[in-house]
């Protein structure tokens, strides 16, 4: 944990005074910290280790997904980041759609990417000249792998939180989730969550799946893999041919029997995903809906694309107007 995070921290159930966190009995590897705790004036204490401070475990309530991501995340391909920083700006822009260049939305700013998987947008965000970024995921191995792809550079500091619950301050220039806020218990609600942590004039860019473009076929199989051990789930994509590493070999080549089918393909087999049957969470949005919540947060549209992501600048956020709280705090 970079020690600027603590300027942009809270926590998650306290407010006011009670919410500021401190650092306890730290331990500094590499000019960082990591171990340690952090502790607010309640007694909330939430642990710091490997250098990621963890508000998840520390609450029970929360739903444990986990072990889906950590799975997910252990059998993608390991990443090295540099050098990709035009590939990773390209690839933003299909989703953001930002006008003009995407370096002047990121430079000397404040940065939340809310859902940083292997990071490599936190990368993209930090190759640009973001001041901090705030790298948030819930899954621990996300997050291993996130410190090792980007090469932890010292203007990102990465967190183990709920996207529905973040520790965090109305302190961000930018806040971005790409492909994330569809897998959890209310898109519409954590898009509300990160959207409130927004200082006026700041900008939002948000990727949901879209109606209809998930394979057909994965809502039937849901009923039986939601039930059925991770672990054995993983195994079959990988014998079937739809593994997350392209350097495996398939026992069985469904994505590439399939795939060459095109559009006969209808029930999308060749497109079935591991996430796609083992995820708690899998909701499908409209670009009305996307539009309406940016509308309802107060938050003026810039651009929208129709594969369902669009981005935007508050221009005023208040609980007069929005319904939502603006705590600095």
């Amino acid at each position: 944990m970079k020690t600027f995070f603590l300027d942009y921290c809270k926590c998650p159930y306290c407010t006011g005074d009670n919410s500021v966190l401190k650092l306890v009995d730290p331990e500094y590897r590499r000019q960082e910290v990591f171990s340690g705790k952090l502790i607010c004036q309640s007694g909330h204490s939430f642990e710091i280790k490997d250098y990621v401070p963890d508000f998840v475990d520390c609450c029970s309530s929360l739903p444990k997904r986990s072990q889906v991501y950590d799975l997910l995340w252990d059998a993608h391909a390991k990443q090295d980041y540099k050098g990709r920083v035009h590939e990773f700006e390209n690839k933003f822009q299909v989703f953001a759609k930002l006008p003009g260049r995407a370096g002047d939305y990121f430079k000397d700013k404040v940065v939340l990417d809310a859902g940083c998987g292997q990071g490599r947008f936190s990368y993209l965000a930090s190759s640009l000249g973001a001041k901090h970024v705030i790298c948030a995921d819930y899954s621990q191995e996300a997050l291993k792998q996130a410190i090792q792809s980007t090469g932890n550079p010292d203007n990102c500091s990465f967190i183990r939180a709920d996207i529905m619950q973040l520790p965090l301050k109305r302190e961000f220039d930018f806040i971005f989730s790409m492909g994330v806020l569809h897998h959890t218990p209310s898109t519409k609600e954590s898009y509300f969550s990160i959207a409130r942590l927004l200082k006026d004039g700041g900008y939002v860019s948000v990727y949901v799946y879209g109606k209809f473009t998930l394979p057909l076929i994965t809502w039937p199989l849901r009923i039986f893999t939601l039930c059925m051990p991770k672990e054995r789930i993983l195994r079959i994509c990988d014998a079937c041919g739809l593994s997350y590493d392209p350097l495996k070999t398939p026992v069985i080549p469904i994505k590439k029997v399939f795939g060459s089918l095109g559009r006969l393909d209808f029930l999308g087999l060749s497109r079935l995903t591991y996430e796609g049957l083992t995820t708690p969470y899998l909701w499908e949005h409209n670009l009305k809906e996307l539009m309406g919540w940016f509308k309802d947060s107060g938050v003026e549209v810039i651009s929208h694309t129709n594969i369902i992501s669009a981005s935007g600048r508050l221009k005023a956020f208040s609980k007069d107007n929005t319904g939502i709280s603006a705590d600095k705090t």
